[in-house]
């Protein structure tokens, strides 16, 4: 009696499926490939993963839900709504609207905010948006591990990234987590190269230090 729907249970087989066989898979098939040409098309495969799966998403979630957000959804409508501000009545409006938002809250509502104003107030652009960045983040997540451990384990690594359902959940959803994975491996792939260079410079720091 408390079994999840079998749409979850499909979802989530479908998840480990992908991971651990493609995960295998890729990991030997992409072994031939030059550094170049494993990070374009590791870049590009993650991009496209993200993409379907977003899009499926939100019709998926248009026909469960009514709206294109997940279920029992919150933290997805506030953003949404905070983030519609700027374009629909102006930017002393949306100042004086985050007065009220806490300080942990206020940074993906600004972005958003930002991206509605380019892109209008519709939630699937700035989700394919998402896409970009995730995908980038696999890019430097195989940096990052590249230059620690190996060019073998940098590939790994890079291959789980892309493969991994969080990080296509997250693309899928109003919500910050992609783009606070994406500041976050930022950050300690820049640090790690300041820190590896054998001469620090300033404009090596800059972007770490604005990722904090």
């Amino acid at each position: 009696n408390y079994a999840m729907p079998f749409q979850f249970m499909l979802f989530g087989f479908v998840a480990v499926i992908v991971f651990f066989v493609y995960g295998n898979r890729l990991t030997l098939d992409w072994q031939r490939y030059s550094p170049e040409t494993f990070t374009k098309r590791l870049f590009v495969t993650s991009l496209v993963i993200r993409l379907v799966y977003v899009i499926f998403i939100y019709f998926y979630y248009i026909d469960m839900t009514g709206q294109p957000h997940a279920y029992h959804v919150a933290d997805e409508l506030f953003y949404h709504g905070m983030g519609a501000v700027w374009r629909n009545d102006g930017f002393d409006i949306m100042k004086s609207e985050m007065r009220n938002v806490d300080f942990s809250d206020s940074g993906y509502a600004w972005w958003l905010g930002f991206e509605y104003l380019l892109l209008g107030t519709h939630v699937l652009p700035a989700r394919l948006v998402k896409c970009v960045i995730s995908a980038f983040s696999c890019v430097l997540m195989y940096n990052l591990a590249k230059r620690n451990f190996g060019e073998e384990v940098g590939r790994i690594a890079a291959i789980f990234c892309m493969l991994m359902p969080n990080m296509w959940y997250y693309c899928g959803v109003t919500l910050k987590e992609a783009e606070m994975c994406f500041l976050t491996i930022l950050f300690v792939e820049r640090a790690d190269l300041v820190l590896r260079s054998p001469k620090i410079k300033v404009a090596g720091v800059i972007i770490p230090a604005l990722c904090i």
